[in-house]
Parts: C-alpha cells; structure tokens; sequence
C-alpha cells in the first residue's frame, strides 16, 4: 500500500510538472505570436510610412529640379506658346477681353448711318473675326514667341527670387516692389533710379497680403534640406521595414509592391486634377489648358513612372532569386541556356575569355550596374531609355552567366 502511495504522489508530481511545463510552453507560443504580431504591424506600418515619403519626396524632387529652377522651368513651359491649342485660346480670349472692355459694338452704331445701324452687330462680329485672326498670326512668329519666353524667364526669375529673399508676414508694400523693380534699372537710362530709397511714409503702403507667401518663402530656401531629410528617412524606414519582417525578401517584394502602388496612386491623382481644372473652365480653352498641364507635368509625370519601374525590377529580382515555386519553375526551364551547353558551342576549348569571365563575373555584373547607374544619374532619363538601359543590362548579365560557366570538356 505505502509503495501504491508512493507512485501515485509520484505520478501526481509528474502530471502537475507536465502541466506546468505546457503552460509555460503555451505562455511562449502567446508571447511569441505577440512578438511576430507586433513586428508584422509595425513593418506594415512602415512600408505604408515610406511610401507616403516617396510620394512627398517625388514631389520633392520634382519641384527643385524643374519649378524652382529657372532654367530647367523656362525649357519646360517655354514650348507651350508653339502648342496650336494655346495660340487659339490665347488670341481668342484676348480678341474677347478687347470686346468686352470696349463697346466695339457701340463705336460701330456711331459711325454708321442712322439707317444701317442694325448692320452693327454683323459688322461687329466680323472685325472680331478679323481681330482673332490677326492675333493668331502674330502669335505664331517667331518674334512674338520669342518675346513670351524672354518676359516669362525674367518674370519667373523675379517671382523665385523674391520669394526666396521675402521675410515678412505675408503683407507686399510699395518698398517690396520698388526694390525688386529698381534693380533691374541698373544697366538702363533710368539707373540713377536703382537702389534708391523712398520715403518712409510710400515705401510703407501696403499694396496687397498674401497670406501664403512666407509659407512658400520658407518652402523654397529649405527645400534642399527637405530633399535630403526624406531621402534619408526613406532608406532608414525601408531598412527598418525589412529588418523588422522575419521574411526579408518578402519584405523587399511587399515594400516594393506598396511603393508600386504609390506611385500609381500618384499618376491617378495627376490625372484626377487635371480632369477637375479642365472641367472648371470653358469649353473655349480646354483644349489649351490640356496641352499646357500635359506639358507643365511631363517631367513629373515621367519620373514617376520611371520610379514606378523601378520598383516593379526590384520585386522581379527579389522574386526570381527567391525559392517560391514560381521562381524555380521559370528558373528550371531557364537553366539549360546556362548548363554550359551554349557556351560550349560558342567556346568548345576553355580559352583566356572563359577563364577571365569565370574567376571575374561578380566584378563584371557589379561593373556593369555601376555603368549603368552612372548614365541614369549623369544623363536625364526619360522611361524610353530606362528600358533601354534595363534591357541592355539584361543582356550583359545573360552574357557574363554564360561565359561563366566552365565548358564541357570532351575527351
């Protein structure tokens, strides 16, 4: 009896050791699926936050190299006054302004006799018709184009510089467009006007407020610094959304693909304004507006794809370099161009040329990136040439994977 006792404490302190035991395990599993959960959440969190970053810093970008640049905006916007659709509107609503603020009609009645008065609004219409056509042909020289590139350079070049020296609340006196206007007498007959000072009681007349002028002050002398700042987050966010994730190529293929989706967001977004500005005005100058937005955004509009793009290769690769059944189905049938059995036709002997690519191919494919790189950042890329750059890259690595690999050898 006492050794039934004995084994039956014993099996009681096992099971209740047992239990704790699960118990504890259970607590593990809770902990660590609270653990993956947080982490999941918060690389989600992450990749949603970069691209909400890349959207900005596309923005970004765009505005520094292009808006704020004179050079760059003056290439950009000078073509639209050759745009067929914007000479129209353009003489149109001036023929239309030039009636409008004078009675054309009224001057006609007065010349004509009493009794040919009802012949007014015919006439009037047909000098109006006249005016238009006039207008339009002195649109199209040359010199009129050349004029409205010129006065749209130095009026943008004012704008930016004075926005960028502006240090007020918002309030534009007579002083503010005085100074700017004085200097550019410098080099003219009336340069013993330039930089002089005006009386304390004009130069202090305020002549409108624009409430958002320090705003874009501020924008415009910080926006180097807003460039690096989401660059910078963006690499560091992205590091921290893959790093955070237990499947990091995974990560890199859902990153990539929300950074996908973002700038498709954004190409909806463009075309979703251009719609709303087009449907705001009258049918008279849509047609205008059209081609000017198609032309103010084409460089935006180009980039973003391109980023789009590039995105797009990235989860290629990350895809293709996976073990997901997919990538090995495509890479089985793949693997018979690099078995050696194409390089054995085109190099039946190893030579030098196999030798060299083979001991060197990581250099090669990193040199043949690097080229690559160099070309995007040195020349302006448009999506034509970015495909053009991937497809020749494809084409190197092919090469090299195939010279890479030792010949078959017959004996």
């Amino acid at each position: 009896m006492a050794s039934k006792s004995i084994e039956s404490k014993k099996s009681k302190a096992e099971l209740v050791s047992e239990n704790l035991k699960l118990k504890s395990e259970v607590k593990k599993l809770k902990s660590s699926k609270r653990r993956m959960f947080a982490r999941n959440s918060s690389s989600w969190a992450l990749i949603f936050l970069a691209t909400l970053i890349l959207i900005i810093g596309n923005l970004f970008f765009w505005t520094s190299s292009t808006v704020i640049n004179n050079t760059r905006f003056i290439n950009t916007v000078g073509p639209i006054i050759k745009q067929p659709a914007v000479q129209t509107a353009l003489s149109q609503y001036t023929t239309d302004q030039l009636f409008k603020v004078n009675n054309v009609q009224g001057y006609v009645q007065q010349v004509l006799p009493p009794r040919a008065t009802f012949l007014a609004p015919q006439l009037t219409s047909q000098l109006k018709s006249v005016t238009n056509t006039v207008l339009t042909k002195v649109i199209q020289t040359n010199k009129f184009q050349t004029y409205w590139i010129n006065t749209l350079d130095t009026t943008h070049e004012h704008i930016i510089s004075f926005a960028k020296k502006y240090k007020g609340n918002g309030t534009i006196t007579v002083n503010d467009v005085y100074s700017r206007l004085s200097k550019g007498l410098t080099n003219t007959k009336l340069s013993f006007l330039a930089n002089k000072q005006l009386p304390s009681k004009v130069s202090s007349i305020k002549i409108t407020t624009v409430a958002w002028l320090p705003i874009l002050s501020t924008f415009i002398n910080h926006l180097t610094l807003y460039k690096i700042l989401s660059l910078l987050l963006f690499i560091i966010i992205c590091f921290l959304a893959i790093y955070l994730n237990k499947d990091r190529r995974k990560a890199v293929i859902k990153l990539s693909l929300s950074l996908f989706l973002g700038m498709i967001l954004t190409l909806v977004c463009i075309k979703v304004a251009k719609a709303g500005i087009i449907n705001s005005i009258s049918s008279n100058y849509q047609a205008a507006v059209s081609a000017s937005f198609n032309i103010v955004f084409k460089e935006f509009i180009e980039q973003t794809r391109i980023i789009a793009l590039l995105t797009l290769l990235i989860i290629f690769i990350a895809w293709i370099s996976s073990q997901y059944k997919s990538a090995k189905y495509i890479k089985n049938k793949t693997s018979l161009v690099f078995s050696g059995k194409v390089q054995s036709v085109i190099f039946p002997k190893e030579n030098e040329v196999t030798r060299f690519v083979y001991k060197n191919q990581k250099l090669l494919r990193l040199l043949s990136v690097s080229v690559i790189v160099l070309l995007i950042i040195l020349f302006n890329l448009t999506i034509k040439l970015f495909i053009f750059y991937i497809i020749i890259l494809v084409l190197v690595f092919i090469l090299i994977n195939i010279l890479a690999i030792k010949p078959v050898i017959k004996d």
